[in-house]
């Protein structure tokens, strides 16, 4: 009988897939590229859901926010900061991290680049210039704000993939600004790390951290203790199961009230399903198309896209040779086992595709999709409206106070009747999802429920607000409710940087219960002396500086002090135009095919604005972000030839250029003058003949991505070895042979323009 009604369940949903149709119109389907991350977020506060799409090639670009008109179509929002500050981006996470009531976003950079973090004041973006977390330089696959500590603001981890590998941790300080955190498990280990989510796999009421690492390296699990301490998870298929691993999704698959994971892996193999057993302990799923097929996935998502009562899933794929790929699409079976739906304009569209998100843009109750694409760094992306099948449905936006504004961390409980059966379904607010993707709303299918018996939603401070009897098919909005006598004091500023004279307006944001009279104490100036006893202090810096600040609330009976060490800076005036000059250090000249040049610059600058450097050849970017930049030419490409040099140095102000033509000649230098820097090269596989095992060497000059594929001796492929990008020097990757015939076998390196193919032989 169960399996009957399992049977025509997959019918019924088989034939649903069909009504999702692609909507070709508008600027949010005719716009593309190298595209990266999907977010949706109302970014304006006008009850809708607006679409953030980052874009990532290595030449630099813009991003894209699409507004939510509430009629079904967007317009392009081309004004605000977040849309004019090119760089090559990967995943955004967005979150309000001043709680102030305007969601901020961040974006991860690669290439060396600076992150970028886009505060919103009201409809105005600004960037953040001031603090580790704005001008660190990293290769950054992903980010996600999490809570981590439990204080009311969210704090943000940062996924890194190349040259320093170690992850990031930035602490919110409560008042616009983060300290970097240094020590501890989660920011010492180095991995290839691709992405990450917070979430709360032991159910303790702290958010604990999942990371996903590519190149065959294991995925990590740290356990989060409380008071900053982290506990890395060493047993469990979990973590032992290498893989080539994008990204990875946490939900309740299978309604138990604990979150489950889902990871995706590349390079033609099978991506991992875990079970939460419910006693911190996970285990494989092995049944299933999602569990079981291979491909090349990227970024995936959990959504109820049929309104049944159980998450289904989005998995998007990418880089898959030079063949387009379609994405795939999965069906629940109540019980946590997926299915693939492989018709449908979703499963048959293709193309590669990164970020993928599910989101109610028309508010019609069911999950739409948008996916970030970049098959040749110029296909559009896609939007796929969910025509729906009249079930019923919940949509939950939790607003915090105590907590940290976003309610990232919230979890969220609905209890009501599906199909005969009381169901509980869970789920969990978060900064980032899959690879690239995010959504802050809570989505529940309810089916042929008529009533919501239960609404539950349990806030990262512990507060528990509790709904019974709930209408189905609306969008309810929950807002944390303040605790009789508390306080907590808290503040931002208008600005953290400018020049003398500057005039900042600090806002209190603390959170005190209604009942209370509070009085506010300010130090802005950090010599000990109060200098403002209002609310929302204003004071004035006459003098260069760096300052300290310190905020202290009071009641009568409790006080709260914050304090910000090295808050504002206080830049000296500007007497003289602002002026900036590349000063080239080497002029026009000519190497040898496998010979080098150092270009540098020397920098004047007085306006004591950040200094940025960029440096590109023929137009791609290259690995240097300081005023020095060394190059040693391939001996295999075509000489003689010309190569153009550029570098582009800004600061707040300004803007210049300085263009070389280097001519390669058809020569070669002797030995001893052999480039310091590294070569493409691959090596003889050692030990070769072998049985089973051998390993394959090679190297690259600058951080490249590599493609190692294996062959039969007549050209047929066989398997992928490595796809990826690594950073410049040497590099091995290890073969196992296992299960393979005697014989000669081929394998074959593709970086950029260097393509070799070399032999291998198996003995058994």
């Amino acid at each position: 009988m169960i399996r009957t009604i399992a049977f025509l369940l997959m019918l019924s949903l088989s034939a649903q897939a069909q009504y999702f149709t692609k909507v070709t119109t508008g600027p949010q389907s005719n716009d593309g590229g190298d595209s990266r991350s999907v977010n949706w977020i109302d970014t304006d506060k006008d009850g809708d859901l607006d679409l953030f799409i980052s874009n990532g090639p290595a030449a630099k670009a813009n991003n894209f926010l699409y507004m939510n008109n509430g009629d079904g179509t967007f317009t392009k929002n081309t004004t605000a900061s977040v849309v004019n500050d090119p760089g090559s981006y990967d995943g955004s996470t967005w979150a309000d991290f001043d709680n102030d009531g305007h969601i901020d976003v961040y974006t991860a950079t690669w290439y060396g680049q600076t992150n970028s973090l886009h505060r919103q004041y009201g409809g105005d973006f600004q960037k953040v210039i001031h603090g580790d977390i704005a001008t660190d330089k990293t290769y950054s696959e992903t980010a996600s704000w999490g809570d981590y500590d439990n204080d009311g603001d969210v704090d943000l981890y940062l996924a890194n993939s190349a040259v320093n590998k170690a992850n990031i941790l930035y602490t919110n300080n409560g008042n616009g600004t983060f300290s970097k955190v240094v020590t501890g498990p989660i920011v010492s280990y180095e991995a290839t790390s691709r992405s990450v989510d917070w979430f709360d796999y032991d159910n303790d009421n702290d958010l604990d951290l999942f990371v996903a690492n590519e190149g065959g390296e294991n995925n990590l699990l740290f356990r989060n203790d409380g008071n900053g301490v982290f506990v890395r998870i060493t047993a469990g298929a979990v973590v032992t199961d290498g893989g080539d691993s994008f990204g990875s999704s946490v939900g309740d698959i299978d309604n138990d009230g604990d979150m489950d994971i889902f990871v995706t892996n590349h390079g033609n193999t099978a991506s991992f399903l875990y079970r939460n057993n419910g006693n911190s302990t996970f285990t494989r799923i092995m049944t299933g198309t999602a569990a079981t097929r291979t491909g090349y996935a990227v970024g995936s998502a959990f959504g109820d896209l049929d309104n049944d009562g159980d998450l289904d899933l989005m998995v998007a794929n990418a880089f898959a040779g030079t063949s387009a790929v379609p994405n795939s699409l999965y069906l629940n079976d109540g019980t946590g086992i997926f299915s693939a739906i492989d018709t449908g304009i979703v499963s048959t569209d293709v193309g590669w595709s990164y970020g993928v998100a599910f989101g109610d843009y028309d508010r019609d109750g069911d999950l739409d999709i948008a996916t970030a694409n970049c098959f040749g760094a110029n296909q559009n992306n896609a939007l796929y409206r969910n025509m729906g099948n009249g079930n019923a449905w919940l949509t939950v936006k939790a607003n915090g106070t105590v907590s940290n504004k976003s309610a990232i961390g919230a979890v969220i409980r609905v209890k009501a009747t599906i199909n005969g059966s009381s169901v509980w379904q869970y789920r969990m607010i978060a900064g980032q999802s899959g690879y690239c993707g995010q959504n802050l709303e809570a989505h529940f299918g309810l089916r042929d429920a008529t009533i919501i018996d239960s609404l539950v939603v349990r806030f990262p401070s512990g507060i528990t607000v509790v709904r019974t009897n709930v209408a189905v098919r609306q969008v309810q909005t929950v807002d944390e409710p303040v605790p009789a006598g508390y306080l907590r004091g808290s503040w931002i500023a208008d600005t953290l940087q400018g020049r003398v004279p500057l005039t900042v307006q600090f806002t209190n944001t603390s959170v005190a219960d209604a009942g209370l009279s509070v009085q506010w104490q300010w130090d802005v100036n950090g010599d000990g002396v109060n200098d403002a006893a209002t609310k929302d202090a204003s004071f004035t810096y006459a003098a260069a500086d760096t300052y300290s600040v310190r905020l202290i609330a009071s009641n009568g009976t409790t006080t709260d002090t914050l304090r910000s060490k090295d808050a504002v800076l206080v830049l000296r005036p500007i007497t003289s135009p602002v002026f900036l000059s590349a000063i080239p250090f080497v002029n026009d000249t000519t190497i040898a095919k496998n010979g080098k040049v150092q270009f540098s610059v020397n920098v004047l600058d007085t306006s004591d604005s950040p200094v940025t450097y960029s440096w590109s050849r023929n137009s791609t970017v290259q690995a240097s972000v300081t005023n020095t930049y060394q190059y040693t030419s391939v001996a295999i490409l075509p000489a003689p030839r010309v190569d153009t040099f550029r570098v582009t140095v800004s600061n707040a102000f300004r803007t210049v250029q300085k263009l070389w033509l280097v001519r390669v000649a058809n020569t070669t230098v002797s030995v001893g003058e052999e480039p310091l820097v590294p070569q493409y090269r691959l090596a003889q596989n050692y030990p070769n003949p072998f049985n089973p095992s051998t390993t394959i060497a090679f190297q690259v000059p600058q951080a490249m991505r590599v493609s190692l594929k294996l062959f039969d001796s007549i050209g047929r492929e066989i398997r992928t070895l490595a796809d990826r990008t690594f950073e410049a020097g040497d590099h091995a990757v290890d073969v196992d042979m296992s299960g393979m015939t005697s014989g000669v076998y081929l394998y074959r390196m593709t970086s950029g323009a260097f393509v070799e193919t070399r032999k291998m032989i198996v003995t058994k």
